[in-house]
């Protein structure tokens, strides 16, 4: 992601979505996300989204097409199933999509457009990255949290003792898609 590409990423609010808005604008970029609510859309414009589109009552691909007429640079996907034959539609000439969701998620991809466009596919996971990308990625973190460009969005504070509660609300969340989280589930001991 370079200065003035264009980002979008499905889900600004939640605790993913919020730290790529921050580091994409930490790096220049316009960012451009979708949310559940219109309080969550205010978030995202808070945490210095260029846009913010409410997914249950605007027209997201109309917005889209507005906000980025000459496509998007990279489509952070967060979502478990994504609709790939979407998706390419709205990426610019070599344009980049990344994945970081749904392992078990088998959808139709459209390999034509995609191809003729010159785009890259990108698998994330931080896990598979060596530890010396991780330490560059923790200096930069670092550097960017006490510079006040990135604030971890924390959803809800739980003691300990609710371990499994806290388990089973983020399991609510992701893999059933409740919205009632907008960020990350501390747990204090």
């Amino acid at each position: 992601m370079a200065a003035g590409e264009t980002l979008f990423v499905n889900g600004g609010s939640g605790g993913v979505g919020s730290t790529v808005v921050q580091m994409a604008k930490a790096v220049g970029a316009r960012v451009i996300t979708t949310a559940g609510s219109d309080a969550k859309v205010e978030a995202c414009l808070a945490l210095g989204a260029d846009a913010a589109i409410n997914y249950k009552t605007d027209d997201v691909d109309a917005q889209l097409r507005d906000a980025a007429p000459e496509g998007i640079d990279v489509w952070w996907e967060t979502l478990r199933e994504p609709n790939f034959e979407r998706t390419v539609s709205f990426l610019a000439p070599r344009g980049r999509m990344i994945l970081m969701a749904g392992r078990d998620a088998r959808p139709v991809f459209p390999v034509g457009p995609f191809y003729v466009k010159g785009c890259h596919l990108y698998g994330f996971a931080m896990f598979n990255a060596p530890a010396d990308v991780q330490q560059q990625a923790g200096q930069q973190i670092n550097e960017w949290m006490a510079a006040g460009k990135l604030k971890p969005r924390i959803a809800q504070v739980m003691p300990l003792s609710e371990t499994a509660e806290a388990h089973r609300l983020q399991e609510s969340n992701t893999i059933n898609q409740q919205g009632t989280l907008a960020g990350k589930i501390v747990l204090e001991v």
